[in-house]
């Protein structure tokens, strides 16, 4: 698994660490559901500290095309899965 060049940018913009993005996969409670443009992209929503943050995950190439802060439908989802 690797970080594209926008992944890295988008990370500094947004005050996410490289650590918390392969945090967000370490844990085996996430959520992924798959894209409705392409299908070899899937959403990977995890919690990582107090975040809940959405990795933007490439199947084929395995890589992190972009990481931001869940939306909230992604945290309610996530909060429901996992009844927080």
């Amino acid at each position: 698994m690797w970080l594209t060049k926008h992944a890295r940018e988008r990370m500094v913009e947004r005050e996410i660490s490289e650590e918390e993005v392969f945090a967000i996969f370490a844990d085996s409670n996430f959520i992924s559901y798959d894209s409705n443009k392409d299908k070899t992209v899937v959403a990977v929503i995890g919690k990582v500290g107090e975040r809940i943050l959405v990795a933007i995950y490439n199947t084929a190439t395995k890589g992190i095309i972009t990481v931001r802060t869940a939306n909230r439908k992604e945290r309610k989802m996530y909060d429901i899965r996992f009844e927080l």
